[in-house]
């Protein structure tokens, strides 16, 4: 039973330090999403339709550019 204890309070630790070290990284990842988001809207400004072409250019922008930071896309 004390074991049990011991264990369900160390999962508990475990996933409170998880949560606040994503807290902390969730500013730096927004604006990274947000620089890569207007990179990939000044390089490609206009999309007519989810046909076009540039719809797939914008996109391989943004992924690009999340991944040259360091983030998966």
């Amino acid at each position: 039973m004390r074991l049990l204890a011991i264990t369900l309070i160390a999962a508990v630790s475990a996933i409170a330090i998880a949560q606040s070290a994503s807290a902390q990284q969730r500013p730096t990842r927004d604006a990274a999403i947000s620089q890569c988001v207007a990179m990939a809207q000044k390089a490609v400004p206009t999309i007519v339709d989810a046909a076009d072409p540039n719809t797939n250019a914008r996109l391989n922008i943004y992924k690009s550019c999340m991944r040259r930071i360091g983030y998966r896309a």
